[in-house]
Order: C-alpha cells, then structure tokens, then sequence
C-alpha cells in the first residue's frame, strides 16, 4: 500500500488511515492494476484489465463511498468533534439541484446507483 501523509489534511480529524483502509487498498490495487495493464482483481472478483472508461468509473465509485462513508462517521462524532455539515457535505449549487439531489452525499450516492445500474460496483466493506 501507498504510504501517505495524513498532516494537516482537509477533515483530518475524520481522515485516518484506519478509517480509509479499505478505500486506499482499493485505489491502490486498482490504479496498480491498470497502469500495469493488468486484471483488477478486488475480493475476488475479477474486473478484467480495465480500459480508460472503466478505470474512470470504478475509481470514481470509491471516492464517491469514501465521501459518503466520512459524512457518515462524522455523524457520529460528538458535537464538539464533528467537522461543520456544510463544510463536508455541502449543497449543491443551485443549478445542479434536482428534487432529488441537494447535497454532495446525495450526488453521490446517485452516481452510484447510476453505476450499479450499468453494472459497476465495488465491495468496499
């Protein structure tokens, strides 16, 4: 796994290495595997070796978890420890709203569900 640098990030009290585990070992294997023109192969499942589309897609799929998957530990923080609602899950310009569509998490949780529906998906539990 890539080695990273968690110092003075955006949310960093959200943003560990622990609590992105399983999203970095994703990224990494994938982008491993397609710069090397390899198969992705993540838990078992086998992707085939991905062309530009496809890479595109998948590792948008796992920032789009990992943005719902921070909103929702910051939930659960004490009120002193949350970072501020707007600031990490903001809404959405007024011209990109939807009626269903309001905040970021809301967005991406519709591009995942557009992408499960064309087939693409990623266990990241």
């Amino acid at each position: 796994m890539v080695e990273r640098n968690y110092d003075n990030i955006q949310f960093a009290g959200l943003r560990t290495v622990e609590s992105e585990k399983v999203h970095n070992e994703a990224h990494d294997t994938l982008s491993e595997a397609f710069y090397g023109k390899k198969e992705f192969i993540w838990r078992g499942k086998n992707y085939g070796i991905l062309d530009k589309e496809a890479f595109d897609k998948l590792h948008g799929l796992i920032f789009h978890h990992l943005h719902i998957k921070l909103c929702e530990d910051n939930r659960k923080l004490a009120t002193k420890d949350k970072v501020d609602e707007a600031k990490i899950n903001s809404e959405l310009p007024a011209g990109k709203q939807t009626a269903q569509i309001k905040t970021q998490e809301d967005e991406m949780k519709e591009k995942i569900k557009t992408l499960k529906s064309e087939g693409i998906e990623i266990d990241l539990t």
